[in-house]
């Protein structure tokens, strides 16, 4: 059975094989692509064997966004180290339409609980980009401490 954090009219639900698709236009989607760490158009194999990969991956989880019913986003930990208890945690959601609405908030409150929680995990690490301010407050928000600033750490153009 496919985990599910949450209830009611939002909810995060484990990805699924089906998802495959929607997940690759979201990807290449320029609302999204801009947060991203790559700046190129994600190639349909390029996707699929990034896809296959995080199915099986003990290292990643991933989690589709449902609100009102419509599926609006993607959250996903990574570098999940269960010994010490941490993880990095990601997320977007896939339109700008949607976004100052309290759904990405809502979804990091929901992650958040579910791994300090459910799984005792003691630190949860995220990186943004500094021209995010958004995702950068929301983090605050809910209790991030800024640990550093990587200078010229990813190359990325500039946001669109």
């Amino acid at each position: 059975m496919s985990e599910i954090i949450g209830e009611g009219v939002f909810y995060l639900r484990e990805i699924r094989s089906d998802d495959r698709e929607k997940i690759y236009r979201w990807r290449n989607s320029p609302d999204v692509a801009k947060y991203m760490y790559t700046d190129h158009q994600i190639t349909e194999e390029e996707h699929n064997r990034w896809f296959d990969l995080i199915l099986n991956d003990k290292g990643r989880k991933y989690w589709v966004i449902v609100h009102d019913k419509d599926e609006v986003g993607l959250v996903n930990i990574y570098d999940i180290d269960n010994h010490n208890k941490r993880c990095c945690y990601a997320s977007y959601i896939i339109s700008q339409n949607l976004r100052g609405k309290g759904i990405g908030t809502l979804s990091e409150y929901y992650i958040l609980g579910y791994l300090f929680e459910a799984l005792g995990f003691n630190k949860v690490c995220a990186e943004v980009f500094v021209f995010n301010k958004a995702g950068i407050n929301v983090h605050k928000s809910l209790g991030f401490q800024e640990e550093g600033l990587f200078r010229q750490h990813r190359v990325k153009n500039e946001p669109i």
